[in-house]
């Protein structure tokens, strides 16, 4: 199975829930960079305490 040459995503008006993933520093950072792309609020809970998340923190509280 071959990835698409390029993927149309629509917006979505609204979005809720919750989801609960494992302590992980690649998803901790894949979650920041979605809230970044979010409209709205984006509440995380339990993120992963490392040097790359924080940096990442860092990084994203600069833009």
């Amino acid at each position: 199975m071959s990835l698409p040459d390029k993927l149309t995503l629509s917006p979505i008006q609204k979005i809720s829930g919750s989801v609960v993933l494992p302590g992980s520093k690649s998803l901790s950072n894949r979650i920041l960079l979605l809230s970044m792309l979010a409209e709205g609020k984006t509440e995380i809970q339990n993120l992963l305490d490392s040097d790359d998340v924080r940096r990442m923190v860092e990084a994203l509280e600069t833009l």
